[in-house]
Order: C-alpha cells, then structure tokens, then sequence
C-alpha cells in the first residue's frame, strides 16, 4: 500500500513541476485570476495543440466520475457497517439459510 501512495504522489507531484515549469508566469496568473484550470491555462499557450483542450475536458469528466465513485463507495460501506454495527448491538442476528 505504501508503494502505491509514493506512486500517487510522484506522479502528482510530477504533473504540478512540469506544468509549472512549462508555462510562463504571466500565463499562470491568469488562470488563477479567470479560475480555469491548469490544462486550460496549456492550451491558451500560443502554438498549444487542439488535443490539449480535449484532453481536459476528459480528464475533468474522468476526475469527476473518480470523485463521485469513491464518496458513493465510501458511503454504502461506512452505512453498511453502522447498520451491520447497530443491529449486532441490538441483538438481531443474520438468518441461516439452512
């Protein structure tokens, strides 16, 4: 598990450095300043490929699926276990089907 969390971030923190260092500071500023994302503030670059203002709009859908898949999950496990917890202490036990 801690391979994958140091896979996370290095891959995270990769993606920031080179955004970072790939865009002029004024660039940046005024994304921050409009509120659009770091891929928009790439394909505002003069020269960008029109790939790159696709591949953002993929990626945000793809992030908010992500986001709503794990709180959904989250969610039905963290219920799933309070009912499981609460009925146990309340002294209902599960039903054999034999």
């Amino acid at each position: 598990m801690k391979v994958a969390y140091l896979i996370i971030c290095i891959s995270v923190l990769f993606f920031v450095f080179s955004c970072l260092l790939s865009i002029p500071p004024s660039y940046i500023e005024a994304a921050k300043e409009e509120g659009v994302t770091i891929l928009s503030a790439l394909s505002m670059l003069p020269n960008a490929p029109a790939w790159l203002s696709i591949s953002g709009i993929i990626v945000a859908v793809v992030a908010m699926s992500k986001s709503f898949l794990g709180t959904y999950f989250g969610v039905i496990e963290g219920a799933t276990e309070v009912v499981k917890t609460t009925l146990q202490q309340v002294g209902v036990k599960k039903k054999s089907c034999i």
